[in-house]
């Protein structure tokens, strides 16, 4: 395959989002895609203080996302008593 490229040339990209249903067998997106290059960033959210239970499953739910960003890196940021405007694992 061979493609030549004048000055003259141009490239034209259009997009746009398309909603995902609720749904779990979805997972992990809309929280994880392999295709993005960028840092994993999925915000933790707890109602009040959370019990050690709930530290716990965030952590592993955080291992398992962490196991999967390998080298893009993943912040989880935790928000109490407030949704971020992003999705966010509750």
């Amino acid at each position: 395959l061979w493609v030549d490229v004048s000055g003259n040339s141009g490239l034209e990209l259009r997009w746009q989002k398309i909603p995902l249903q609720n749904d779990l067998a979805f997972f992990p997106i809309p929280f994880f895609d392999s295709h993005d290059e960028g840092p994993t960033i999925i915000p933790m959210v707890f109602a009040g203080s959370p019990a050690s239970e709930q530290q716990q499953a965030a952590a592993i739910v955080a291992s398992w996302f962490g196991s999967r960003s390998a080298w893009r890196g993943q912040q989880f940021p935790v928000h109490y008593n407030q949704l971020p405007s992003s999705n966010a694992i509750v």
